[in-house]
């Protein structure tokens, strides 16, 4: 795995900017989650944070507390509401922590009175993802519970959307307008709210209206768009290459099955190259679509027609996977492609985020 550094610090300052030309006062929250989305977690933060970012968000106790050993000096804002095993490590940390139940509000208080400490919270309300936080008709009583609470500080009020990606805009638009709401409840009430924020990657570029006082950007930084409906109002550069090899060449005759279940037959004598690379590898799971992806899209299409596929780049040829993607490999035709040969480099189009950990990452352009 290639990790293009200078890319990553070239897409926080793109989003950095972008933020502020909308909103001058909007701070940009960098999302790190599953390992910096396979391009290393301490590391991504690094840079995100080098390059503008005020706070770094993840999902996971986990993530947390290995970033707090990283001295990032900006806050570490946690998704997941904190597990009564991890809760007391995080205030020590303190990790900017999530509460979306009473429950929550009482686990982070009961820590807190036994170690004599005060922890900072941001309250997630559910406003159409059907997951975390509370539901807007319920939440102003946590909110309430919170401005009474001698051990818990509100920092933070957010929630997340479910169909920012779509094509229809619409129920974003709702969830904003029940969010906006809320706002107005706490306000009404007295109750300041912190820092709040709604958008995230696909809302920042569809809706940048939406930016209140922070944005949490996950995908953007990694110079992908996470569908076709989002403008292309960024410059971003693609910050990953994931590389294997040729690991032999075979000529089969017409007629050969070829993978498991023999969904593939040839249907020409073919010369196929057997690369190592699987579904181990996250290699098999559709990735999204880059700043630079449009013609690897098309070959995706193409071959997808024509009964293949994914496709991998040899030699500068995207050349189609033949077969079911096994474990560790997969073969590709390189019919024609004489300067295919055994230990040429192979270019993998994959979900960065499915890529193990333990594979390999090289940093190009740290110093």
């Amino acid at each position: 795995m290639r990790v293009n550094t200078e890319s990553l610090a070239h897409n926080v300052r793109e989003i950095a900017a972008f933020v502020r030309t909308k909103h001058a006062d909007t701070q940009l929250y960098a999302v790190v989650k599953a390992n910096g989305y396979g391009h290393g977690l301490v590391e991504s933060a690094r840079i995100a944070v080098q390059n503008g970012a005020a706070c770094v968000a993840v999902t996971s106790a986990d993530e947390s507390l290995r970033l707090a050993q990283a001295n990032l000096a900006v806050p570490i804002l946690q998704f997941l509401p904190p597990s009564q095993t991890a809760v007391e490590h995080l205030i020590r940390a303190n990790i900017l922590m999530t509460v979306g139940s009473l429950c929550d509000i009482d686990t982070i208080s009961a820590a807190c009175e036994h170690l004599g400490a005060h922890a900072q919270v941001h309250l997630k309300i559910d406003t159409g993802m059907g997951r975390l936080g509370e539901l807007p008709k319920d939440a102003l009583t946590l909110a309430e519970e919170l401005a009474d609470n001698k051990h818990i500080n509100l920092a933070g009020v957010y929630t997340h959307c479910a169909n920012a990606v779509h094509s229809d805009i619409g129920k974003t638009d709702r969830q904003y307008a029940m969010f906006s709401e809320f706002l107005q409840k706490l306000s009404s009430k007295g109750i300041n709210p912190g820092v709040r924020h709604f958008a995230s990657s696909a809302v920042l570029l569809r809706r940048p209206e939406y930016a209140l006082d922070a944005v949490r950007i996950g995908t953007l930084l990694y110079g992908q768009y996470s569908g076709r409906s989002i403008p292309r109002s960024v410059d971003l550069r693609d910050t990953w290459t994931f590389e294997t090899y040729v690991a032999a060449i075979k000529v089969v005759p017409k007629g050969t099955a070829v993978g498991y279940g023999s969904e593939f037959v040839t249907r020409r004598v073919s010369r196929l190259a057997v690369i190592g690379v699987g579904y181990a590898h996250g290699f098999g799971v559709a990735p999204v679509v880059t700043s630079a992806g449009l013609r690897e899209l098309a070959v995706l299409v193409r071959n997808k027609m024509r009964g293949h596929t994914f496709a991998v780049e040899i030699n500068g040829h995207a050349v189609p996977i033949v077969g079911r993607v096994g474990m560790q490999t997969c073969v590709a035709d390189v019919t024609g492609l004489k300067s295919v040969q055994v230990g040429n480099i192979v270019a993998v189009p994959s979900r960065r985020i499915n890529t193990p950990a333990d594979i390999l990452r090289i940093y190009e352009g740290l110093d």
